[in-house]
């Protein structure tokens, strides 16, 4: 069972590896939107209670 579980999480791990390397110029973009937007929520909220 436990063996089962390792071989399960390493196919899952590098099906996920390989996806993440085909696609990675496509999500690239989307990631750094994700990241800009996080960063820059505390300055929108500031700006929006200055009015």
């Amino acid at each position: 069972m436990f063996r089962r579980q390792i071989r399960f999480w390493l196919i899952s791990a590098i099906v996920l590896a390989i996806f993440l390397y085909v696609f990675s110029g496509i999500l690239l973009p989307f990631v750094a939107g994700m990241v800009l937007a996080y960063f820059l929520d505390p300055v929108a909220d500031r700006l929006q209670r200055l009015g």
